[in-house]
């Protein structure tokens, strides 16, 4: 009974994180999808790409507060689940100090690019550029702000309380920058009003988190013993690496096409990766929901419990990006076409490119969140730093051969590389060698593959041919929606997981029915 409570807890937080989560982030990146339209028209092209672009050039330097903020969170489930507060303390105050060195850092880093603005391929000259850029960098380095805090929040399960806070600024912010651009035209008008709203969120989530959670103001913390300040700095060093080369396998796309095709082409391909964050997002919520309950779990539960919620997860994720993938693929072109124009789609090649990449990425998703659980960063190092390698060299060369779809390619076998995880994750969790997860990953592409064909290639040309038109895509939509999943459903009729997550679901909500 205690163990079934602890189960229905666990999982009662990843609703909650997970689906406050999802509103946290699809309701804004939802919103700010319309306001391409004013973007667009006010603005044009070129600076959609600009947007983009710097968007993810500053994200690269998120690497350091990710690695420090993950390993800080692993440290944190065990004393938090044990009511150590007093220990968590310690690992916040460590926290707070590489923060300082993080912000000073980055900012350096940050500055040491205005150089390389100059690269950037623009069909006019854009003399404001290196202002723009710099707002970027500031909104950028806010984010370090006081997130050790935040850290703590994430840890006990309980992010979900600040929501509020992120959701209201965020919606605010989208409806000021539309105003802005409206009555003013000025771009960097548009990107301080998204900075100012930006510093209220951070100082008023600072001042919740204070207020309900006394114990991470951080009155003269006991320091860590030298030992587990050992520890926690190798892994916060393998952590640091192995997120570095993540994020330059998923960040420099814009970069290779901006400085090596056109930054207006990059607009284009923008309007379909921001229809594709949408998607990410909600996917997201789910997997960051999860995180803090699987660390949970893999603190205090037994090998067989463990063993049998990833194979949970890692089934239910899959499935999730089965339907991401085909969705997408097939509705996304359409849309663009009806909202933004012909002239801005992209060829069916690069589209499919595109979301295989979210697909294949994903399948990886269940396993990356239990290294990331366990802290086993050092086991994934080799294996990251080969597969950003491998993403760069093969996106420049094929780029440089075939254009745009080249550079998705070239994401492709960086991500192939990455493979190796799997094998290397479980057998170091579970003490076993294992390739059902292998198994998992080519079914699912085997029921993408199948799907993608019939929709591309039987479904979607008669439906479209019939009606290319809202009516059109909401029928090809719905008829998405019921072939994928009734492909998904035909290959795993059998499968004991389809069972379980179905026993499980339904047995959630009959006890809310009960309640």
């Amino acid at each position: 009974m205690a163990k079934q409570s602890a189960l229905g807890g666990r999982l009662g937080n990843v609703i909650k994180n997970s689906s406050l989560g999802l509103i946290n982030n699809v309701l804004p990146s939802v919103l700010r999808f319309f306001s391409r339209y004013i973007f667009i028209i006010y603005f044009g092209d070129a600076l959609l790409g600009v947007n983009s672009l710097f968007t993810d050039v500053v994200l690269l330097f998120s690497f350091a507060e990710m690695g420090i903020f993950s390993a800080v969170s692993f440290f944190l489930y065990k004393p938090i689940a044990e009511k150590d507060y007093e220990k968590a303390q310690s690992f916040l105050a460590l926290y707070r100090k590489f923060n300082i060195a993080i912000i000073v850092m980055v900012s350096v880093v940050g500055l040491g690019f205005l150089p390389f603005l100059g690269l950037i391929k623009t069909p006019e000259p854009m003399p404001d550029l290196w202002m723009y850029y710099l707002v970027f960098l500031a909104q950028n380095i806010l984010s370090y702000f006081f997130s050790y805090r935040t850290a703590y929040l994430t840890a006990a399960q309980k992010a979900y309380q600040v929501s509020f806070i992120s959701i209201l600024t965020s919606v605010l912010s989208i409806v000021l920058q539309i105003v802005v651009t409206v009555l003013t035209r000025s771009f960097m008008g548009y990107l301080l009003t998204d900075l100012v709203l930006n510093v209220i969120k951070v100082f008023w989530t600072n001042q919740y988190i204070l207020t309900h959670y006394p114990e991470t103001k951080l009155n003269a913390p006991k320091p860590l013993d030298a030992d587990t300040r050992k520890q926690f700095f190798k892994k916060t060093k393998s952590l640091f690496v192995v997120r570095l080369a993540n994020l330059g396998i998923s960040q420099t796309d814009s970069i290779i096409v901006s400085t090596m095709v056109d930054v207006v082409l990059w607009g284009y391909v923008s309007n379909y990766l921001s229809i594709k964050k949408i998607g990410s997002m909600a996917l997201s919520a789910f997997s960051l929901g999860m995180l803090p309950s699987l660390g949970n779990l893999t603190a205090v539960e037994s090998r067989e419990k463990q063993i049998e919620s990833f194979n949970m997860y890692s089934f239910f994720s899959a499935w999730l990006y089965l339907n991401f993938f085909a969705g997408f693929v097939i509705l996304v072109p359409p849309f663009v076409a009806m909202t933004f124009g012909e002239i801005r789609v992209l060829d069916d090649l690069t589209c499919f490119l595109l979301f295989f990449n979210v697909l294949y990425n994903g399948l990886l998703e269940a396993v990356t969140i239990l290294r990331d659980a366990r802290g086993l960063y050092d086991e994934d190092l080799k294996l990251t730093i080969a597969a950003f390698v491998g993403n760069l060299v093969a996106s420049v060369i094929l780029v440089w051969l075939f254009g745009l779809p080249g550079v998705f390619a070239g994401t492709l076998i960086g991500t192939t590389i990455m493979y190796g995880r799997p094998y290397v994750i479980w057998r170091e969790v579970f003490g076993e060698k294992n390739f059902s997860y292998y198994r998992l990953a080519f079914i699912t592409i085997v029921e993408a593959l199948i799907a993608y064909a019939l929709l591309q290639f039987v479904i979607a040309p008669l439906i479209w041919g019939w009606q290319s038109n809202l009516l059109g895509l909401i029928l090809l939509a719905v008829v998405t929606v019921a072939v994928t999943n009734l492909v998904f459903l035909l290959v795993n009729l059998r499968n004991p997981q389809l069972k379980k997550s179905l026993s499980l679901v339904a047995g959630r909500f009959i006890k809310r029915e009960k309640v």
